[in-house]
């Protein structure tokens, strides 16, 4: 990734991770309004949430083993990964940052963070 690249994969990051802590923090105080101002922010936020599992039969139902959070799109496009567990909620999340004619790369982030960003991902459905 070039600097300035780096620096815009890290800006999402930053935004990502704001939103998590606001929502965490507002759980902490038990304050109602401000947990559900910041899960609707949260929910807002991405433009598109979806899930994909592995294969299947054509009869089978499909249970969800992974999703996707894509924030971002064009140059750059920004999104964030996962696996899901045998509830459908994350257990993790690999952010990720693409521009034009490159592939999807990883950013990294603090193992501090990683409580923000799995709050910022735990606020969306991904199936029963």
């Amino acid at each position: 990734m070039t600097a300035e690249q780096t620096t815009k994969a890290h800006s999402f990051t930053a935004t990502i991770i704001e939103m998590g802590r606001e929502l965490l923090l507002a759980r902490q105080a038990d304050d109602t309004d401000r947990i559900e101002a910041a899960e609707q922010a949260i929910r807002e936020h991405p433009l598109e949430v979806a899930v994909r599992s592995g294969w299947v039969g054509c009869s089978d139902a499909m249970n969800p083993e992974e999703y996707m959070i894509l924030v971002g799109t064009g140059g750059p496009a920004y999104r964030l990964t996962g696996k899901l567990n045998g509830c459908n909620q994350p257990e993790s999340v690999t952010p990720q940052f693409q521009d034009w004619g490159t592939p999807w790369m990883d950013v990294g982030y603090t193992v501090e963070d990683e409580e923000a960003m799995l709050a910022y991902v735990g606020c969306f459905y991904f199936g029963e």
